[in-house]
């Protein structure tokens, strides 16, 4: 896992992007959606650069979504050719890369937003025994707890490399409150590779995710990437 914040991006990140990437950041309206996404993206090349011993700027990702194989699913490198996944997420004031050596993996990170009212979302995000569950807590911790289910499916989906194509209400995943598990998965056949979730710690104000697919026990590293970013970083656009 590295992290790091979209304000350790130096100046001339954008040059390692490719030409999709720009225009991507591009159509994002407010000038702090761009700041993360170059970031997140530029953080990307550079942890698989790290990996793969390739400048960041000469590698090629592809996105495919796996139910309708449009290109609106999970990176995955390309060029060079290489037995590593990856997964990115970005929110608030944390960007985030997971990499694994040929283990499917997903990772999410949230913003928490104490005014934010979740209690709309829930019969669609949470199966009942989950929405039974943030019910019984007070009122003040439901916000919270809201996030931590959300974080946790929405690595685990992502790891599939479905995303929210797959309703994360079918999902159960062990309540906030105890380590991070999946419980059940209505209506799917069971997968070909155990899941591993696991909380990260991405620092205050936010919450974080990671799942792994494998049978093989994985141990969570978690970095940070300023270094990193600094080395990636092209000549100055």
């Amino acid at each position: 896992m590295w992290w790091a914040s979209p304000d350790d991006a130096p100046p001339g990140s954008s040059s390692v992007l490719d030409p999709g990437e720009r225009a991507g950041m591009r159509r994002l309206l407010r000038a702090e959606d761009r700041r993360r996404y170059l970031a997140a993206h530029a953080l990307l090349r550079a942890v698989v650069a790290h990996y793969v011993d390739r400048d960041a700027s000469q590698l090629r990702f592809v996105t495919r979504c796996a139910r309708c194989g449009g290109s609106h699913g999970k990176p995955r490198l390309e060029e060079p050719a290489a037995e590593v996944e990856i997964s990115l997420s970005h929110s608030g004031d944390r960007v985030v890369v997971a990499v694994t050596a040929g283990a499917p993996v997903g990772v999410d990170v949230e913003h928490v937003d104490p005014s934010a009212d979740h209690a709309g979302m829930a019969p669609d995000v949470l199966s009942p025994a989950e929405q039974g569950a943030l019910g019984a807590l007070p009122v003040g911790d439901r916000g919270v707890a809201f996030l931590r289910y959300w974080v946790r499916k929405e690595a685990v989906l992502k790891a599939t490399g479905e995303g929210l194509s797959s309703p994360p209400a079918l999902l159960t995943v062990s309540p906030p409150d105890r380590p991070a598990a999946l419980v059940r998965w209505d209506g799917r056949p069971p997968a070909d590779a155990a899941v591993q979730l696991h909380d990260l710690g991405p620092g205050p104000g936010h919450l974080a995710s990671v799942a792994v697919l494998s049978d093989t026990p994985h141990r969570v590293v978690e970095r940070n990437a300023a270094v990193l970013l600094c080395r990636a970083r092209g000549k100055p656009s």
